[in-house]
């Protein structure tokens, strides 16, 4: 696997990053926005946008003490109808990648 592949996966193998990642697809937002709405604070929502930030999936634009957070890659994710629902193939097989990792560790620790 590709470390960048690997990245992907280990960003969005995260429930917070995950919901943080359609949040910011659904509309780029200021970064205390994100942490409001995951009822997270400020530095750990900082923390996981550092991390999709490092798999290239988001990107932040800083306006002197504010941070404003949008999608890198629009083609990575679209939102459907229903805004509760990613459709995306890429993103069905990275989460099906990411459960197959879970069950892989999950073996590999017993």
């Amino acid at each position: 696997m590709a470390h960048e592949d690997f990245k992907i996966l280990n960003a969005l193998g995260n429930e917070t990053r995950l919901k943080m990642f359609k949040y910011i697809n659904e509309q780029d937002m200021h970064i205390s926005k994100v942490a409001r709405v995951l009822e997270i604070s400020i530095s750990v929502a900082s923390k996981h946008a550092t991390i999709l930030e490092d798999a290239n999936l988001i990107q932040r634009k800083i306006f002197g003490k504010t941070h404003v957070l949008s999608i890198k890659n629009k083609k990575i994710c679209k939102i459907d109808y229903d805004p509760e629902i990613i459709i995306s193939s890429d993103y069905h097989k990275i989460f099906d990648a990411v459960e197959s990792l879970k069950k892989v560790t999950s073996i590999d620790g017993k």
